[in-house]
């Protein structure tokens, strides 16, 4: 049987993770659904495509989808993301892509900050991280081209 090892503690810093407990088997990878949910910055999608690549299951992250149909309608993620709180229809294009996601598979990953409400059975786990190490996170990721901050405390706000 193949699973994941899930710890009581872990710690990460900028470039490394602790764990400080005995690792625990919680699902197997034929049949898992991992919610990932936490701050901006805080690792989702780097957890997700690791943990995807590690158990040969897809990963999708719907900050991925907001940011290519920002760029679809010449707007950048965070006014797209603004946009989409007054326009239900985005949410419901967002939200119905997820529960067919759940449908159609019997295991994922899975980076999103609401899809936990619509994956009915999958382990929800929230990242945390200090604001300042995410905004330095997000100022050096190069896919995040939709979002431009001219400094870090911009970022941090």
């Amino acid at each position: 049987m193949t699973c994941i090892m899930f710890f009581s503690v872990l710690v990460c810093d900028q470039n490394r993770c602790i764990c400080s407990s005995k690792p625990t088997c919680v699902l197997e990878s034929w049949r898992m659904k991992i919610t990932l949910n936490g701050d901006l910055g805080s690792g989702k999608s780097t957890i997700g495509k690791l943990l995807a690549e590690k158990y040969d299951i897809p990963f999708f992250s719907t900050g991925a989808i907001f940011r290519n149909l920002g760029k679809v309608n010449n707007m950048d993620a965070l006014k797209f993301n603004l946009d989409a709180e007054n326009n239900t229809e985005i949410d419901a294009i967002i939200d119905g892509g997820i529960v067919e996601l759940d449908k159609k598979h019997d295991g994922f990953i899975l980076d999103s900050r609401m899809a936990w409400h619509f994956v009915e059975k999958s382990l929800k786990v929230y990242l945390t991280v200090d604001d300042l190490i995410a905004a330095k996170r997000i100022m050096a990721d190069t896919s995040r081209d939709t979002e431009q901050y001219s400094s870090i405390e911009q970022a941090r706000q």
